[in-house]
């Protein structure tokens, strides 16, 4: 049987991701566990004491990154990246593999500048880098870190419920621009999300929050978003004028802006959550729309026309 397919229909992305991911979940059948502990959250959470944290991602050459970004950039990507999701379950990042496929005219100088990168994003965190795999590739060049963490009581993406609020910190869309590369994972906030007793749900933003936000929300709701709340950042507003797409739409859909959302308890009210957060943190913080229960809705609804988005998704592979 070949590997490649002319045929697109019969291809894998003729399915997309998600589904892709679906079927990958059917054929491993019971060597894969419902989230928590398998796919479905940031991060894996695993039985073990002091190490319950697990998770993976890669880096490819001409997909998440090109020439123009300096080596020491990617290998920083790399790193925080990967401890974006253990911030978005309220953990703190240990230990760490690195594993890489690489083409043998990889420069020698560009891959020690890549791997001081890694390391520095490493450091400035605690993390302890204890070996991986190495294999060589005619053309393709990707390096994995799988990282390990630990969370008292780790945040989960399920956990929403009708009339929690939706908040977000930062500023998204436009990280194509520079953030995508540098930008430093929210571990503190994802801390203090943890520990507050508050927050019922919560993820990273890598998809784009049009993508990633109907994960946070349970059978039978939808997510009701103010368009005017949603945090617009100024790459944003660049990109809106070379695309003549909304900047509100960039700020939805690019992704990789690794932000924390999360949603808060009902119960909460505005006042109290903003005032408990400032007096932690300083990084920006926005209400942006609540959980509400619309059977038959789409998963987001602008509060002011009470319809569907116009964008209804964020970053997709195989698409």
């Amino acid at each position: 049987m070949p590997i490649f397919t002319d045929n697109a229909s019969a291809s894998i992305g003729a399915w997309g991701e998600n589904q892709f991911l679906r079927h990958i979940r059917d054929w491993l059948g019971d060597t894969a566990p419902a989230a928590p502990s398998g796919m479905g959250d940031d991060c894996s959470v695993t039985p073990l004491e002091g190490c319950n944290l697990l998770t993976t991602d890669s880096l490819l050459y001409g997909r998440h990154f090109d020439q123009h970004l300096p080596a020491e950039w990617a290998g920083m990507k790399l790193m925080n990246r990967n401890i974006s999701d253990i911030a978005a379950m309220g953990g703190l990042p240990r230990f760490a593999l690195l594993s890489g496929c690489f083409p043998a005219q990889t420069d020698q100088r560009w891959m020690e500048a890549f791997v001081a990168g890694l390391a520095k994003a490493a450091r400035n965190h605690g993390i302890q880098i204890l070996g991986g795999d190495l294999a060589q590739t005619d053309k393709e060049w990707m390096a994995t870190v799988t990282l390990i963490g630990n969370a008292e009581s780790p945040l989960l993406r399920s956990g929403g419920s009708a009339g929690d609020s939706i908040w977000v910190t930062g500023a998204l869309g436009g990280s194509i621009l520079g953030r995508h590369a540098r930008f430093e994972p929210r571990i503190e906030e994802g801390r203090l999300l943890a520990h507050s007793g508050r927050v019922k749900a919560a993820m990273d933003l890598s998809d784009g929050l049009a993508k990633d936000l109907p994960a946070l929300i349970g059978h039978g709701l939808c997510a009701v978003i103010d368009p005017a709340a949603i945090p617009i950042h100024s790459d944003a507003l660049r990109l809106s004028k070379e695309s003549g797409r909304p900047p509100v739409e960039h700020a939805a859909c690019d992704g990789e802006d690794y932000e924390l959302l999360f949603t808060v308890d009902k119960s909460v009210s505005e006042e109290d959550w903003q005032s408990a957060w400032s007096k932690s943190l300083k990084t920006p913080l926005h209400r942006i729309g609540r959980i509400e229960t619309l059977a038959g809705q789409a998963p987001l609804i602008d509060a002011k026309t009470r319809q569907p988005f116009s964008w209804s998704d964020g970053y997709q592979h195989f698409r």
